[in-house]
């Protein structure tokens, strides 16, 4: 398992490095968000089928991470320069419970990340757009939502007082506009990422057809060298190119490994 651990801590590392790159560049501040438990957390939810047909997790170090990196306050992600979580670990936090509950897992890990949404996210989103809602960061307004939505279909009920239920209508209705302006699957990605990026958070509503997930994948099989929007879009398509990109992230991290 060491060797397991060592992969998805260098997975962190290179994410986490393209990251410091883009913004180097004078990128869309919206291209990628804290990978560290959020990507990872999507290539837990990936299956696999055993030659009985058993379903189970293809990379069941993930898993192993996400139960052994839980912040003693229950969440999943970073913390800023003062030790308190930031924004990115209420969705890290979210889909790291959403890959446990998938596998049936870490029921302690679940309650305990579950009393952190429920204490602390209203916390962190009340201060984050305290003075302006629409400052949120735009992968926040995408991904946020997508979280909760998930988190609700398996069961999870999040909860807010009253006084953030406008907050969170306010990202709820700028995710909406964003979606309905700014269709980008075609064209120039240099400095705007298309929402393709964002695949494994689209709504239903938001279609998008196998044929142009599998006509944007990148050569090494990437989804914009999104791990989490790859993992999407094997799961959408099957296409064993993106399998592939998944699988040299993680050599020794399938099931069983």
């Amino acid at each position: 398992m060491a060797s397991c651990e060592g992969h998805i801590e260098a997975l962190v590392n290179r994410v986490q490095e393209m990251m410091l790159k883009f913004e180097g560049e004078d990128s869309e501040p919206c291209l990628f968000l804290s990978p560290s438990a959020y990507d990872t957390a999507w290539l837990a939810m990936v299956p696999d089928f055993g030659e009985e047909r058993e379903r189970r997790p293809m990379f069941a170090g993930c898993l192993d991470w996400i139960l052994e990196n839980q912040r003693p306050e229950g969440f999943w992600g970073e913390r800023d320069c003062h030790g308190y979580p930031t924004i990115d670990s209420v969705t890290s936090t979210l889909a790291c419970i959403v890959a446990l509950k998938t596998w049936g897992l870490g029921h302690d890990h679940i309650q305990k990340g579950m009393a952190f949404i429920n204490s602390t996210s209203a916390k962190l989103l009340t201060s984050e757009g305290e003075d302006d809602h629409s400052k949120y960061p735009c992968w926040f307004v995408i991904v946020f939502p997508a979280m909760l939505e998930l988190a609700r279909d398996i069961g999870e009920q999040v909860t807010f007082p009253d006084d953030v239920k406008e907050v969170l209508a306010d990202v709820f209705r700028h995710r909406r506009h964003i979606l309905e302006t700014k269709k980008q699957v075609e064209g120039n990605y240099d400095h705007h990422p298309p929402f393709l990026a964002y695949l494994e958070a689209l709504p239903p509503t938001y279609k998008i057809d196998n044929e142009t997930i599998l006509s944007n994948l990148d050569h090494d099989g990437s989804l914009f060298q999104s791990p989490s929007a790859t993992a999407a879009a094997y799961l959408a398509t099957g296409d064993h190119q993106a399998l592939s990109y998944l699988r040299r992230l993680l050599p020794n991290c399938t099931s069983g490994g």
